[in-house]
């Protein structure tokens, strides 16, 4: 299966952040949140990568199945979150799942207050 990697320009860029939700929202039963992870590369360049936010790790599968049969690149991924102790002074981890989508990047830099506002108006 080809992957697709996509480079657009900002005028662009809310559809086809609207068509990668509507590829995941046709086929599940909740509404996917589209979210921007930022980082920077190597050779100092910002970058946004979406990802989804799940509820579980089957939600996660299952959203990632469905962008990888569309044609992006798409894995589950969970991370443990340390959220305090409890009364009895155990450490409370949760267990947060995504859907990352490592082929779709978004040059950021300066730009990223105006894609964090494209971003509100797709979701």
């Amino acid at each position: 299966m080809k992957t697709k990697h996509s480079y657009i320009g900002a005028l662009g860029l809310k559809d086809k952040l609207k068509e990668i939700i509507n590829v995941v929202e046709d086929r599940m039963e909740w509404k996917p949140r589209l979210r921007l992870s930022w980082s920077t590369g190597e050779d100092k360049i910002h970058f946004g990568c979406p990802y989804f936010r799940v509820a579980d790790e089957e939600d996660a599968k299952d959203a990632a199945m469905i962008l990888q049969e569309a044609g992006y690149a798409a894995y589950p991924d969970m991370y443990i979150d340390d959220d305090g102790d409890d009364s009895d002074g155990r450490v409370i981890q949760r267990h947060l799942w995504t859907v990352e989508m490592p082929g779709f990047k978004i040059i950021g830099g300066n730009f990223q207050p105006i894609i964090e506002n494209i971003l509100k108006t797709v979701n």
